[in-house]
């Protein structure tokens, strides 16, 4: 049978024409629509114009979502704004769908931020706008037609008259605490006010920081202006919008968070944008939810890195919120119990105001922290053990007044085993994945290929292996023998708990996994493995080990009332004696200087380009030529490695904080112009958390 689809021997092939679709008449006011394409094609990174026909006129506002034809193909988008007129002939808007979500000003955030960061306005987008949900909108469509007001009567948009909660003007703000911080009532007069405050929070030792923050929410609900509180995971979430709810009513609180669902998270956003929730606690992407009047933005432990976006273009919510509240008046407090080091560059520049204990009330409320090798031992040739006699001693009296903590920095049972002969690490021989033993039989296995028949070292032919890194699920078993009258509680990101149930228990997590001792904190807390958590490799090993000690040592009671923390690990260690004093600007300040000694970042603007070597170096050696002495340093190519083990290249380039907005442009000029010629791909992040 001849296919119908073949041509002819000597007969050109019909070519097939689509039936034109009938021109649409544009809308009679401002029939052109200028959209936002959600591509991640760089050179498509611009508004382009569409004609609005009059039957979506109506439907086709600034903000919506809608479908348009580029290049034959159907592209999803936002309108940015209507306008009169265009210069060229324009394709119809094809479809609208659902109501506006985007907000002018959280349109020109998302501008700024790709800008800042050399990326997309589309990638900026799909972290600020949560993908839709027809069945929310239909609900919501229901509710608000049968619910629809007699003409003549005036609704609450904020719904607080449904529940009976206090009208703004009305809240009581409690300051109380805050004149306790120097510079503290300035700062609670500021929130909210025309003028706005910008801080660094330095929270101190024992202190209920969840309340605190509450507090400045209320301060700016008080004066009638929304809030965004931004904490890095879903614990965090728990306990801060409790609290925020607890100063300013339940209905006038919204949490947002990936981890509450589609249909819930894309509920609570709606319910932001309609005014019903002014005050928003959530998790990285909260920081651009459309609060209207916005008057003040918390980020909480800016140092975490849950709050930097893994996707492109890799920005961090510190940094996006700084941005916001510039464009928008807004107060922002960066607050924590540690000091990031970006915070500690914008504190010394005298863009954001420390806001701390005074040293002599730090030394009141501060529990006794010492280091192992400073507090003694029973037995001095066990002074070297991962866990010494007197970190058990530590514990052992700790448990008579209440529960204690024991931090271990890793999880799983041995997430790290070596050969038992010459101490290297053991790996898959078939993928060369690192091996760990943390299988109920506690056998090595590789996480992708189980456990090898017959491992060896490829080195030395040692068939026997030991633990290198021991974790939080072996850890509790060691504690278990050796204190049998406690009762041990384990907790992970695995297996979390939130709260301590009885008083005499043993605690031991993970950073970051630390229950909630309850009112009087824990009695006595013993951080191990500091030598180990320290001599990780990486830039921001130490400010990261350090972040985590100050979270847990926080929550131990004060000296006066018991309250011991110990550091398995040196004295004269820099980041061991910075616990010890209790001095998380100080400690954050001389890093910074050295930073700037050696021109690393934070101290400098970094933009790192990955890529195969040959593109790589191409968009580097572009970049330099335009900017010229402008680029301080130029590092590379170093080894990389792609998704699937492709190798690659990476190249590091860095910049003064000025000049940092002309290299991301740079940046971005030569993405757009490889993706018009359709070069290979390359990847940019502007200042990544692990430069």
């Amino acid at each position: 049978m001849l296919d119908e689809q073949m041509p002819l021997p000597g007969v050109a092939p019909r070519a097939r024409r689509r039936a034109p679709r009938a021109a649409q008449p544009g809308a009679t006011e401002l029939p052109v629509a200028r959209v936002a394409l959600l591509t991640p094609l760089p050179h498509l990174d611009r508004p382009f114009d569409y004609l609005v026909p009059e039957a979506l006129s109506a439907a086709a506002q600034p903000g919506v979502r809608v479908r348009v034809r580029l290049a034959g193909r159907l592209v999803d988008g936002f309108v940015l704004e209507r306008v009169a007129e265009s210069e060229r002939d324009l394709q119809p808007v094809r479809s609208v769908h659902g109501p506006a979500v985007l907000t002018p000003a959280v349109a020109e955030l998302c501008r700024a931020v790709a800008d800042r960061y050399a990326g997309t306005l589309a990638d900026v987008l799909r972290a600020a706008v949560p993908p839709r949900h027809a069945r929310v909108e239909a609900r919501l469509a229901a509710r608000v037609t049968t619910a629809a007001p007699a003409p003549g009567d005036r609704q609450d948009p904020s719904g607080a008259g449904d529940t009976g909660d206090a009208h703004p003007a009305s809240v009581t703000v409690p300051g109380a605490a805050w004149e306790r911080y120097q510079g503290g009532a300035d700062l609670m007069a500021g929130v909210g006010g025309p003028v706005p405050a910008r801080a660094l929070w330095v929270a101190g030792p024992g202190e209920v920081a969840p309340h605190r923050v509450g507090e400045l929410v209320a301060a700016a609900h008080g004066h009638g202006r929304g809030a965004i509180v931004v904490v890095p995971d879903a614990t965090d979430l728990v306990r801060m919008a409790e609290a925020v709810a607890g100063q300013v009513g339940d209905r006038a609180v919204a949490r947002l968070s990936a981890e509450l669902g589609p249909e819930a998270r894309y509920r609570a956003f709606l319910r932001i944008l309609a005014g019903d929730a002014r005050v928003v606690v959530g998790t990285r992407a909260a920081v651009f939810a459309p609060v209207a009047d916005l008057g003040l933005v918390v980020v909480w432990d800016d140092g975490d890195e849950a709050l930097a976006e893994p996707h492109a273009p890799g920005w961090h919510a510190r940094e996006v919120a700084a941005l916001r509240s510039i464009a928008e008046g807004a107060s922002l407090v960066l607050a924590g119990p540690a000091v990031s080091l970006e915070a500690a560059r914008m504190a010394t520049s005298g863009w954001l105001r420390p806001v701390a204990l005074p040293r002599a009330r730090v030394r009141a409320v501060m529990p006794r922290v010492q280091a192992a090798a400073d507090a003694g031992h029973a037995d001095p040739a066990r002074a070297g053990d991962r866990i010494p006699p007197v970190a058990l001693e530590v514990l052992r009296a700790g448990l008579d007044r209440g529960p204690v903590l024991v931090q271990v920095p890793r999880a799983g049972y041995l997430p790290v085993v070596a050969c038992q002969r010459c101490r290297e690490p053991a790996r898959c021989p078939g993928c060369g994945a690192a091996m760990r033993a943390d299988g109920p039989d506690r056998r090595p296995r590789c996480p992708v290929h189980g456990s090898p028949a017959g491992w060896c070292c490829p080195l030395c032919g040692g068939e026997s292996l030991r633990a290198v890194v021991v974790g939080v699920r072996r850890t509790a078993e060691e504690f278990g023998r050796a204190l049998p009258g406690a009762a041990v509680t384990l907790s992970s990101g695995e297996t979390p708990l939130r709260a301590v149930r009885a008083p005499r228990t043993l605690v031991v997590a993970t950073p970051g996994a630390e229950p909630d001792p309850g009112p009087d904190g824990y009695a006595a807390a013993v951080l191990l493995d500091a030598a180990a958590a320290l001599s990780r490799p990486g830039l921001r090993t130490a400010e990261e080990v350090l972040r985590r000690w100050f979270a847990a040592a926080t929550r131990v009671r004060a000296a006066a009332a018991g309250g011991h923390v110990l550091v398995v690990g040196e004295p004269d260690v820099r980041e061991v004696q910075a616990l010890i004093r209790w001095d998380p600007l100080g400690h954050a300040e001389r890093a910074l200087d050295e930073r700037r000694t050696l021109v690393l970042p934070p101290a400098v603007r970094v933009a790192r380009v990955t890529g195969e070597a040959l593109p790589a170096g191409e968009v580097v050696d572009a970049v330099c030529a335009q900017l010229g002495a402008r680029v301080l340093r130029r590092a590379g190519p170093l080894p990389a490695h792609g998704e699937h083990g492709a190798a690659l290249v990476a190249w590091q380039l860095a910049a003064a904080i000025a000049d940092g907005p002309a290299l991301a442009s740079a940046l971005q000029r030569e993405q757009a112009r490889r993706s018009a010629r359709r070069a290979p791909v390359v990847s940019v992040r502007m200042d990544p958390v692990v430069p």
